[in-house]
């Protein structure tokens, strides 16, 4: 397995798990504002008690600190990703265990390399850890975890990669209701039954450059230059988001839609079991390898 083949198949890997863990999705190189969801009322202006329900959503769903998540997230032909698992955000960053199923165009590249389409992977405070299998097992010596540190990751690939690690480490649900209150565009869309719930339906479409110039979506000056700053450095432009929000101001369903360089982006993720118990562990140290020492030793052997 040469360097390049390594690189790029531990970016796909870290970029699946960040797609997987909700952090924000679309890398957008287009422009114009995406569509919306197909099949939906024509929204009504969000009123003063949708923005405070909103508001009170994003509170909830942070003091509820663990969720049980299942989503798919699809790139034109190139990314098909479904994940199941949960995540927790009590403190100290993110943490949890997701199975990945991987399809589309990169998936295939992965399971050339041996991967089997599934793996494991695990959030600690600090790391994430991704399970191998396939070629990659001989690329790291016989081991079978790879470690992205966070802080190591981030300097990989300069703004791209810190803002990947960023996200892996600190993402959570209530950042999507943020960052449709933050839109300044949110509309009601009326009310479904998600997966057997009734649940509020609120539409809205991120425009990056027009963020700080909203001042009544209820954010502080510092939440929304977080906000515009991940944005930016993931390239985004415009976004199309989706929410379902119950009875208990808990969010069930997210949707999010844009276009990138691969293809539209289109993404739908339902959230349940709020305040479920997770525990995860890293793997075994003599049995996990570093991600940056994988391609440092990939860089150091002689060409074939």
């Amino acid at each position: 397995m040469n360097t390049r083949t390594t690189r790029r198949a531990c970016a796909s890997l870290v970029a699946f798990a960040a797609l997987a863990a909700g952090a924000t999705a679309c890398d957008s190189s287009g422009s114009g504002k995406a569509s919306q969801s197909s099949g939906a009322k024509q929204p009504e202006a969000v009123s003063t008690a949708a923005l405070k329900a909103l508001r009170e959503a994003v509170s909830k769903t942070e003091k509820a600190h663990s969720v049980k998540v299942d989503g798919q997230t699809t790139i034109g032909t190139t990314v098909a990703i479904s994940q199941q698992g949960a995540l927790e955000w009590s403190g100290g960053g993110t943490t949890g265990q997701l199975a990945m199923t991987q399809g589309g165009a990169t998936g295939e590249q992965l399971k050339k390399l041996g991967s089997s389409g599934t793996s494991q992977t695990r959030f600690l405070a600090n790391a994430m850890y991704v399970k191998m299998a396939g070629s990659f097992i001989k690329a790291m010596g016989g081991k079978h975890w790879l470690k992205y540190d966070y802080d190591a990751y981030a300097k990989l690939g300069g703004a791209s990669t810190a803002f990947v690690s960023d996200q892996l480490q600190n993402s959570n649900p209530a950042q999507s209701v943020q960052m449709i209150i933050a839109s300044g565009d949110v509309k009601k869309a009326g009310s479904q039954t998600v997966r057997g719930v009734r649940a509020t339906h609120y539409s809205g479409t991120v425009d990056v450059a027009a963020l700080a110039a909203k001042s009544d979506n209820g954010l502080s000056a510092k939440e929304l230059k977080a906000l515009k700053k991940q944005l930016e450095a993931a390239g985004i432009k415009t976004e199309q988001i989706d929410l379902w929000v119950n009875g208990d101001n808990l969010l069930v369903k997210k949707t999010e839609q844009g276009s990138t360089a691969n293809g539209t982006m289109r993404s739908t993720t339902y959230y349940s079991g709020y305040g479920t118990k997770v525990s995860v562990t890293a793997p075994p140290a003599a049995d996990t390898l570093d991600v940056t020492k994988l391609l440092a030793a990939q860089s150091a052997a002689p060409s074939a």
